[in-house]
């Protein structure tokens, strides 16, 4: 595998316009960025339309600057502008009965969905439901049946 492997996304959520590379923290080699879809709204601010995966602090929702790389004229990550209202939390199942369980609780929780091999991505809207998430995805920690971590929380 490359040592500049990118993830990218098949199908976002809210559709795609352009894309956005992000640079990913070193922890996750040997994949190097994340390639994240963006829409552009009518006063031309970008609002991110996929679930990050590996980019700390990005959520679906958000409102981002990018910028220009001159060199390969690839738009990537300038910075977040805005908050969104969807928290973003990545989940790996133990097995197949364990990712059945929690998508039985991601839809419960009407989550937007994206997977990349084995790690789901789940946006949830809203601070508290965002709060009751976390603490039924610990239950599940907690029994083994899946890890799981979020892009800030």
């Amino acid at each position: 595998m490359p040592d500049d492997t990118v993830v990218t996304h098949e199908n976002p959520v809210l559709g795609v316009e352009k894309v956005v590379r992000v640079e990913l923290d070193p922890s996750w080699d040997p994949i190097r960025y994340e390639d994240l879809t963006i829409i552009v709204l009518d006063d031309g601010r970008n609002v991110v339309s996929c679930v990050p995966l590996f980019a700390k602090d990005v959520h679906l929702g958000d409102i981002i600057d990018t910028v220009e790389n001159t060199s390969t004229g690839q738009l990537e990550y300038g910075g977040r502008v805005e908050r969104g209202q969807s928290w973003v939390f990545r989940i790996s199942p133990r097995d197949a009965r364990a990712f059945r369980i929690a998508h039985e609780v991601i839809h419960e929780f009407g989550g937007a969905v994206e997977t990349w091999g084995s790690i789901t991505g789940v946006a949830i809207r809203g601070d508290a439901a965002a709060d009751q998430f976390a603490d039924r995805l610990q239950r599940l920690e907690d029994d083994g049946l899946i890890e799981y971590d979020s892009a800030e929380r």
